[in-house]
């Protein structure tokens, strides 16, 4: 009888302290300006074969309200058979993991959503769209976001796992982490 009463016990506490702390979740704001200074250390990203030349630099963050992915732009300068010359935009979005080890957020599964080449033919622009897109998921994947600061007393506490990301209306990046 006593086991059984110490084993409900038990039971009824582990549940309560479980369901505490899982309830338990802490969300940090994350400016478009903060973002933009961290893609902003990405170094210019070229591609070469005995086709073409494809350079891709200057990334620059478009949070979209409302989106759990991080929208961005990158300028590209594209040469085919050293006679085509042309400039654009290469519009991306990616999604944001967290290393709770590292209290680091990085980039991944970076996808190409457009691409916007100056006379250029659509075509062209079609047969090129794998190959930027392998640039772009080979250079772009694990990019560091934004670093949890360890002065932070709830953030040092937080070594959390990830539970949604948001833009907000304001344009922030709105990381919400859970304990557990």
């Amino acid at each position: 009888m006593f086991f059984s009463s110490l084993r409900l016990a038990t039971g009824c506490f582990l549940l309560l302290f479980t369901t505490g702390v899982s309830a338990f979740s802490y969300t940090i704001s994350v400016s478009e300006q903060a973002l933009q200074d961290h893609l902003s250390a990405i170094k210019p990203m070229e591609k070469r074969s005995h086709l073409y030349r494809i350079s891709l630099s200057h990334p620059q963050v478009d949070l979209i309200e409302g989106s759990d992915r991080i929208h961005f732009s990158i300028q590209i300068s594209l040469s085919i058979l050293g006679a085509i010359q042309s400039q654009g935009l290469v519009k991306v979005s990616g999604k944001v993991e967290y290393n709770p080890e590292t209290s680091q957020f990085f980039l991944i599964q970076p996808t190409v959503e457009a691409i916007e080449i100056a006379h250029m033919p659509i075509a062209t622009v079609e047969k090129i769209q794998a190959v930027i897109q392998k640039i772009v998921g080979k250079a772009l994947t694990k990019v560091e976001l934004y670093q949890l600061h360890d002065r932070d007393v709830k953030q040092k506490m937080l070594k959390a796992v990830l539970q949604s990301v948001v833009v907000s209306q304001d344009e922030q990046l709105l990381i919400t982490l859970k304990a557990f």
